[in-house]
């Protein structure tokens, strides 16, 4: 994956950025990369490319210039500049906190058609808490990408008593009643001085869209790390399953008779793509379980969230019919999960000896969101060991809450709880810690993680 993601610090009135910085470098494993960068983002003749030098999928690269954001909090930042990439690309311009883990962006993926190059302006008003903005070219396994002509523009936001329209102001009224009611940490908001900050954001919106980086705003704000809005049209093709083409898991055997299962994030919210993913999955699963005697990997290490139903319900076959968890609230706990509930796939009964099979979660930082609430409900079951790194730190879950204009608010609303009532909400920590894997393939039994995974599976007393 190709991504370029730009945080910037601009100066009020005469004074300037700098003219020129010091770029910083970062190749894992060391030499996979070819990185070059240069010139003045005042100019507008800065550059940064980022070339792969190898085939390992797995390694990145990336270049980041960085400056305080002391002088550009409550304006408006703009990044143009010219960009193509060759791969997997994106480009944001990002302000960040990163001791509070806020950011807010603006940006998304690269097109095919930005093998050429194509211009791009991007739009972020930094946040008052935002410490620095950098620029930084990043780039993931193989592929290259280019900016060039890259300025960093910045701007005063209007007079807070500018006046909404009707429309952005019944978004941004709904926005703040929605956060006030049912975020998880909404007793400990600063609500006044909150409030003010997003109104000055959104002071003028004509548009419920125009609303939108106050509303980013107010979600940062709240303190969860998870919140977070999804546009109108993004939210209209989320839930028709249009939005990205969901993969099945990578479905496998080892020699020692221990199968594998990778499951990456799911995306969307249409039943009859749910359906035909657990029924996928099944499938998969049935083709390899009869060479599987001595349990089974679940891979969870690039799952990085989504809707976590689909994965469960792929699972079922492992987890059966218990309750595997619960999302608890200020006000307590809810109903327990129930792999593929108000899912209409039943998995084939010849399955169900997956059940009290032996299973090695393996996890580590990217594992998120509901990637966490997977391993959440396979934490307390019987013959599981979890292996890796911890996770990402957001074990915990959003209520999907709409907006006027048909956007919907991510807004953190509970933790979630285990089998046996263990809370999280925060970070999923393995039984046994494994240094990182820093190059070659993630998937196989050379692994770090995987050849731990596969020691504590062979001395499992069901390996036969």
């Amino acid at each position: 994956m190709i991504s370029i993601l730009v945080f910037a610090s601009l100066a009020i009135q005469q004074q300037q950025l700098p003219a020129s910085g010091a770029w910083a470098v970062t190749n894992n494993p060391a030499g996979s990369f070819a990185v070059d960068s240069g010139g003045s983002i005042i100019a507008g003749t800065a550059k940064v490319s980022v070339r792969s030098l190898g085939t390992d999928p797995q390694a990145t690269g990336s270049v980041m210039f960085s400056l305080p954001a002391d002088t550009l909090r409550m304006r408006r930042v703009t990044l143009s500049g010219e960009v193509r990439g060759r791969g997997s690309a994106s480009l944001y311009l990002r302000g960040a906190n990163y001791a509070a883990r806020a950011f807010t962006m603006d940006g998304g993926a690269l097109t095919p058609a930005d093998t050429q190059w194509a211009h791009h302006d991007y739009h972020v008003i930094v946040s008052r808490t935002a410490t620095r903005i950098d620029i930084l070219a990043s780039l993931r396994g193989v592929g290259e990408i280019e900016a060039r002509g890259l300025k960093v523009s910045v701007e005063n936001l209007p007079a807070i008593s500018t006046a909404l329209s009707s429309d952005a102001k019944r978004e941004l009224d709904s926005a703040v009643m929605i956060a006030r009611r049912s975020s998880f940490w909404r007793d400990t908001v600063s609500w006044a001085s909150v409030e003010a900050d997003v109104r000055a954001i959104a002071a003028g919106a004509q548009t419920p869209a125009e609303t939108y980086p106050a509303i980013r705003e107010l979600l940062s704000r709240l303190g969860d790390h998870h919140s977070f809005l999804m546009p109108a049209q993004q939210s209209t093709q989320w839930q028709n399953g249009t939005l990205t083409k969901n993969p099945l898991p990578t479905v496998k055997s080892f020699d020692g008779g221990v199968g594998y299962i990778s499951v990456p994030a799911y995306s969307g919210g249409d039943a009859a793509g749910i359906r035909e993913y657990a029924e996928g999955a099944y499938k998969l699963l049935i083709q390899t379980a009869p060479s599987t005697s001595c349990g089974w990997l679940l891979d969870l290490r690039q799952n990085g969230g989504g809707n976590m139903w689909p994965m469960l319900a792929g699972l079922k076959p492992f987890l059966g019919t218990v309750g595997l968890g619960s999302f608890a609230g200020p006000n307590g706990k809810g109903a327990p999960w129930i792999a593929g509930q108000n899912i209409a796939a039943e998995a084939p009964e010849h399955l169900a000896p997956l059940e009290s099979s032996a299973v090695a979660v393996l996890i580590g930082p990217r594992t998120a969101s509901s990637g966490e609430a997977v391993a959440v409900a396979f934490h307390g079951r019987p013959q599981t060991r979890f292996l890796g790194q911890p996770t990402a730190g957001l074990a915990n879950a959003n209520g999907t809450m709409r907006l006027p204009d048909g956007a919907l608010m991510m807004v953190m609303t509970a933790v979630d709880v285990d089998r046996n009532g263990q809370k999280f909400g925060e970070k999923v920590t393995p039984d046994e810690t494994i240094a990182p894997t820093t190059g070659g393939q993630t998937d196989a039994p050379d692994d770090p993680t995987v050849a731990a995974a596969l020691r504590w599976l062979h001395a499992q007393p069901g390996c036969r």
